[in-house]
């Protein structure tokens, strides 16, 4: 009967219906009270006014029964307000950020971020929600699950959700944040237990393996070309640089088809630690939660659109990249997964694509 996707959702759209049920209660009361006194105390039967002193048995009623159906609202209303904010400490804990205008999960048991909302079924999900700084304010809204919370910079708010089977859910930002608002659009998967051990250990293989700089550095290379850099470009960049870098998304965005202006250079590797770091007092944020090798096809992109002759990077400028982001070290995750099988992970992922 119910199309939400969780015991929670369900039990708002229950306490919705009853409001909704109460208010027509109350509206066709008040409706047919005025056609009987339209037509009770009509003009043409009364046409002299009468004067009506009061009645307390009336007052009573009109006064005690609009306060218990209130009442019955209210402790409706808080008794499913209570299951939302009751948060279980048990569970999987994601960190959700949103800024203009993206969304980003990480997954600090696995060190891990991630585009999409990718959770287990049938377990606790605990969201930690906030707003990069300096940003505006976001909400996190997943309508089939009836949760909405407020991103706010410098500010953690929280949600909880279980989901009771396998499937994806929409997730929108409700809260007016600018130009691209409506663009503001992410995926909640919802998958089984082993389906979501083997999406963590390639989101670990990818995040933690060390990256090949002769390879990264190769516009054409085969681990650059896959990752798809336009539509890397068109979910992360284009709102604000325009869809052919012109910078005419936003005041002020820059134009990437021409090298003036540039506040951090236009070598590759600066280019990289843009992405990287973003640029203070800008609204060019930080897209870190993309690994390496996403970051690496967004610089390249960036260098497309140009199309001119660009200074090359030099040993000194690769190797203080190397140091600063340590690319070209296995730096392995937090917990959860042991050093022998990230390790093999890693092992596994060098392999397969030497072989390729």
């Amino acid at each position: 009967m119910w199309s939400a996707a969780s015991e929670i959702g369900r039990s708002t759209d229950k306490t919705l219906l009853i409001f909704i049920g109460f208010s027509f209660l109350v509206l066709a009361g008040i409706t047919l009270a005025m056609i009987y006194f339209a037509i009770r105390y009509r003009a043409s039967r009364n046409p002299v006014p009468g004067n009506f002193e009061g009645n307390l048995v009336l007052e009573i009623v009109w006064t005690v029964i609009p306060t218990i159906i209130v009442l019955v609202m209210f402790f409706l209303g808080f008794e499913n307000f209570r299951k939302i904010r009751d948060i279980p400490s048990d569970g999987l804990t994601v960190q959700v950020t949103g800024q203009q205008w993206v969304w980003s999960f990480y997954y600090p048991d696995w060190n891990i971020y991630a585009d999409r909302l990718f959770v287990p079924v049938e377990e606790n999900i605990r969201l930690e929600i906030t707003a990069t700084m300096g940003d505006v304010l976001h909400s996190l809204f997943i309508p089939d699950f009836r949760i909405k919370e407020d991103a706010v910079p410098g500010l953690t708010t929280y949600l909880w959700l279980k989901a009771e089977k396998p499937g994806n859910h929409n997730i929108f930002c409700a809260e007016f944040c600018g130009k691209d608002h409506a663009k503001m659009i992410s995926e909640m998967v919802v998958v089984e237990r082993s389906d979501f051990d083997k999406w963590v250990e390639g989101k670990v293989s990818e995040k933690f393996k060390p990256v090949d700089m002769s390879v990264a550095l190769d516009g054409k290379s085969e681990e650059i070309q896959k990752r798809n850099g336009l539509l890397l470009y068109g979910t992360y960049c284009a709102s604000c640089h325009g869809e052919r870098g012109t910078g005419l998304g936003l005041p002020d965005a820059r134009n990437f088809t021409s090298l003036d202006g540039w506040k951090n250079g236009v070598k590759i590797t600066d280019i990289f630690k843009t992405i990287s770091k973003g640029i203070d007092g800008t609204q060019m944020r930080s897209f870190a939660q993309l690994s390496a090798w996403d970051r690496f096809a967004l610089a390249h992109i960036v260098t497309e659109f140009y199309g001119g002759e660009r200074p090359v990077p030099t040993a000194e400028d690769i190797t203080a990249l190397n140091t600063e982001f340590t690319l070209d070290k296995i730096v392995l995750p937090q917990k959860r997964l042991s050093i022998d099988k990230a390790m093999e992970l890693i092992i596994k992922e060098t392999v397969d694509s030497s072989s390729n």
